[in-house]
């Protein structure tokens, strides 16, 4: 008896323990406890002993239950701390996949706009926004443009696609480039402090989350992440989506060292065709045409316009204009003008706001068109300012120094082709008037030998046959010596007829009467019948044009290759057969004249001294016509003749 205080204490006498055993096992001891002296005699043994055994196997199975549940809820826990760790593992692995995906994408893809919208449909999936909007910065830094995005609601966020750096939370994101995460916009009063309009909170949205894209110098632009319900962003989660936007980073910068290859290369293609053109085509309005389009297809440009200065030095005259709204905004000829007398360009960032652009304007259209970038540059030549290259854009453009530069360079080059293009104007109307001058002097000459031709026939033909008269008189009055008389004057008759003959041969020379009085086709007959009485080459004409078919000036001079054409023939040719061509087709007059001869050389036909053959050029040129000389060695020449009919 360990404790006798105890049993004193509660008047305890007798007692009695039963050990409680299982398999060999002690679970226990079973005490009863009498305040009276009892003896437990062999039968109270027994039954206790048996109370004591079922006591113990309800004890034993007890226990064994309780192992058995805890054993469950031990198992369930593994259970579901494995599920846990599963779910964890498959949005790791989803989320790792993606990443991988926007890496790849990033690394290998120069689209950007494809690699962005890559991104935005991998956060979607993951993440499950009600929004994800990317911006990227501009080329000035100063302005935040949406690129991709992905909404519910397309319609409520239609509004919010530009901020200025640092203007509301994305600004500010881009700005200092540091995450901003609201788990709940509606009680943040940061979010009321930075936000622009508070747009997105009055729209009933909760979460928004802004990650900036940063590359390892500066920020190009910011992610903003927007739900409906309020949500709290793992660390995970943030780590992703950082991570894929340090991926839009790495894409952001190659696509701009690509799109800068691309624009040098488009750049040096402009200047080899502006080179190009200016080299190839003199006609002025062709270059500026071409040139503009090349340039404002490169700068991206919505109007552009090219004015030259007239010959008085004063007005403007617009050659080269372009764009969809070119006819709905008028050249801006305050601005051009002064230009013009700074001889310097004049460069507009943002028309609607710039002070010096409102002051020199009079008419507002370009702005209320909602035009921003503008810039005028002068196009100068060797000594003085000759016109003004001009362009208008709807987006803000600050130009960076390379391409002020290149347009410099571009401006350059147009002085060069107006000079060239006017200079060759100048010399193409020289000769026009040398034409002209040609056409006249021909018509003199004409004129001249008709009237040669009458000074002739009345100043000395007449004479003649009054003489001839006059010895005809005196024959008779020597009748009473006919003999001696007539072997007298006979020899002036002879004389005198011989010279009536020759006068008649030089006034057909110099004029054919056919010509005048029958018209071309009968002279180019008559002439080639007497081309053949005088040569004895056969000469065949075939094909008849109506007498009216040209107007005198060409008449003679058709008729006069053809008596140059036939001169040559009898000089040169060798010939004893000559087939001429003469009719007409819808627009041309066509003359051909072929012989059977030794046929002329290459080497004849380009000799710059051969007078007859330029004589006939010249000829033809006055017409507006063509002459075109072949020869095979051996088997004759062709000589063929086209001019205009009208």
């Amino acid at each position: 008896m360990r404790n006798p205080e105890f049993f004193r204490k509660h008047g305890l006498v007798s007692f009695i323990g039963l050990p409680l055993v299982v398999n060999d096992e002690l679970k226990g001891v079973l005490s009863l406890y009498t305040k009276e002296r009892h003896e437990f005699d062999t039968e109270e043994i027994e039954f206790l002993s048996m109370l004591a055994s079922q006591a113990t196997i309800a004890i034993h199975n007890s226990q064994l239950y309780e192992q058995i549940n805890n054993q469950a809820v031990e198992n369930a826990k593994l259970v579901q701390a494995y599920w846990q760790k599963e779910v964890r593992l498959r949005e790791r692995d989803q989320q790792l996949s993606a990443l991988h995906f926007v890496t790849t994408a990033a690394s290998e893809s120069l689209d950007l706009d494809a690699v962005l919208h890559e991104v935005i449909r991998e956060i979607t999936e993951i993440f499950n926004f009600d929004a994800t909007r990317i911006y990227l910065m501009n080329r000035q830094m100063t302005e935040l443009n949406l690129r991709a995005s992905f909404e519910t609601n397309p319609k409520f966020f239609a509004n919010y696609t530009v901020f200025q750096k640092g203007q509301g939370n994305i600004g500010f994101v881009a700005a200092t480039g540091k995450p901003l995460i609201y788990e709940n916009i509606q009680h943040d009063p940061l979010y009321d402090k930075l936000s622009h309009t508070k747009g997105i909170k009055r729209g009933g949205f909760s979460l928004w989350a802004g990650f900036p894209i940063r590359t390892k110098l500066t920020t190009v632009g910011a992610i903003a992440c927007i739900g409906v319900k309020p949500r709290r962003l793992k660390a995970e989660e943030v780590q992703l989506i950082t991570s894929m936007a340090n991926q839009i980073a790495i894409a952001v910068r190659y696509a701009v060292l690509f799109e800068e290859s691309q624009t040098t290369a488009r750049e040096v293609s402009l200047l080899y065709y502006v080179a190009k053109v200016v080299n190839q085509s003199l006609d002025l309005k062709t270059l500026l045409c071409g040139v503009m389009h090349e340039v404002r297809k490169l700068f991206k440009f919505d109007v552009g316009r090219i004015g030259l200065l007239e010959a008085n030095g004063k007005d403007l005259r617009i050659l080269a204009d372009e764009g969809r709204l070119r006819k709905i905004v008028p050249p801006n000829r305050e601005i051009m003008k002064k230009v013009l007398e700074a001889r310097r360009p004049l460069f507009f960032e943002n028309i609607q706001t710039d002070p010096l652009y409102k002051k020199w304007t009079v008419n507002k259209t370009a702005s209320k068109e909602g035009f921003r970038a503008a810039f005028y540059l002068p196009i100068r030549g060797k000594e003085k300012t000759l016109g003004v290259i001009g362009f208008l854009g709807k987006d803000a453009h600050r130009f960076s120094p390379e391409e002020v530069r290149l347009i410099y360079s571009i401006a350059d080059h147009l002085g060069t082709a107006v000079e060239n293009a006017r200079l060759y104007e100048a010399v193409r109307h020289s000769r026009e008037e040398l034409r002209e001058l040609a056409t006249r002097i021909q018509v003199a000459r004409e004129e001249e030998r008709s009237r040669l031709a009458r000074q002739v026939h009345d100043d000395l033909g007449q004479p003649l046959t009054a003489l001839k008269m006059e010895l005809a008189m005196a024959s008779g009055i020597l009748a009473r010596n006919p003999k001696a008389g007539e072997k007298t004057t006979k020899p002036f008759f002879d004389l005198i007829d011989g010279m009536v003959k020759t006068v008649r041969n030089i006034g057909e020379e110099l004029r054919p009467a056919v010509l005048d009085d029958l018209g071309l086709t009968e002279a180019i007959n008559w002439q080639a019948e007497d081309f053949q009485r005088r040569t004895g080459i056969q000469s065949k004409v075939t094909g008849r044009v109506g007498r009216n078919s040209l107007d005198p000036g060409r008449s003679v001079a058709v008729f006069r290759i053809f008596q140059e054409i036939l001169s040559n023939v009898a000089r040169h040719a060798r010939a004893d057969k000559i087939k001429v061509e003469w009719k007409k087709d819808s627009a041309n007059m066509l003359l051909m004249v072929s012989d059977n001869g030794k046929g002329i050389t290459a080497r004849a036909l380009t000799n710059n001294s051969s007078f007859g053959i330029l004589g006939m050029r010249e000829r033809a040129l006055f017409c507006r016509g063509e002459l075109n000389i072949s020869g095979i060695p051996g088997k004759g020449t062709t000589v063929s003749l086209r001019i205009p009919a009208h």
